[in-house]
């Protein structure tokens, strides 16, 4: 599936912004925990969307209302769970994850592990059966990590 689109970054300004080595932003921004925020800013940027912050369901608003999360694919994948329910010591709450994928239209994947080109998808949740599919397939495998190149 071809990405809908490529963020680009610059390496170099990165690590002279930030004074480290060009290799420790690399190594960094490949790292789906540390690359998270950035992107949701990235996209709220591109996309004119608001960004929420750590305070909700939900990463971004679109203007039309549709509420987006934004998540980071590594090489240990990727995942629909929010980061308060997966890792160490931390459990799926079915109840709640339901009714987070009531509220969300999507979610936007993007590729860390291409950094500093990070190509990106933009995945639908409600907006026709295909995406009815997709959100029933989340629900029904929300405890699998999901491979990234599966979509």
């Amino acid at each position: 599936m071809n990405p809908d689109g490529i963020l680009r970054f610059e390496p170099d300004y990165i690590a002279e912004g930030l004074k480290v080595p060009e290799e420790g932003v690399r190594l960094i921004f490949k790292d789906g925990r540390n690359i998270g925020s950035i992107l949701e800013y990235r996209f709220a940027s591109l996309f004119d969307y608001h960004r929420f912050g750590d305070d909700g369901p939900r990463d971004l608003r679109a203007p039309s209302g549709a509420l987006f999360e934004v998540r980071s694919v590594t090489a240990n994948g990727g995942t629909l769970l929010p980061p308060s329910m997966y890792g160490k010591g931390r459990k799926i709450d079915m109840p709640a994850l339901l009714a987070r994928f009531e509220i969300l239209n999507g979610y936007i994947f993007a590729d860390a592990l291409a950094f500093p080109e990070v190509p990106y998808w933009c995945v639908r949740l409600r907006s026709s059966k295909s995406g009815l599919r997709l959100r029933c397939w989340a629900v029904r495998f929300a405890r699998l990590t999901l491979s990234f190149y599966a979509f």
